[in-house]
């Protein structure tokens, strides 16, 4: 078995580096899941309620990450319908 920790190093790079490293791949990722959620939810294929619950950030902050990316807010009655029936599955 290798030895992975060594002298605060881990794989080679500092424990600084390696977080650093995990912080912007978390970033990356959760970058990706917003755009991939807008997408869908600018195609009209999800709600912006499903958007937010995909991503794991509330609705209000979806809301207004889609307004900074010039997504027009689009809120009808069966959206509204289909968030309470996923709210009442909580």
């Amino acid at each position: 078995m290798v030895d992975t920790f060594k002298d605060g190093e881990v794989l080679g790079v500092t424990i600084y580096e390696f977080n650093h490293y995990i912080l912007n791949m978390s970033k990356a990722v959760q970058e990706w899941l917003i755009e991939n959620a807008l997408e869908q939810y600018r195609d009209r294929k999800i709600t912006i309620g499903k958007a937010a619950d995909m991503v794991g950030i509330p609705i209000r902050e979806m809301i207004a990450t889609a307004a900074k990316t010039g997504i027009p807010f689009q809120y009808n009655i069966d959206d509204l319908q289909e968030d309470f029936r996923a709210a009442e599955k909580l």
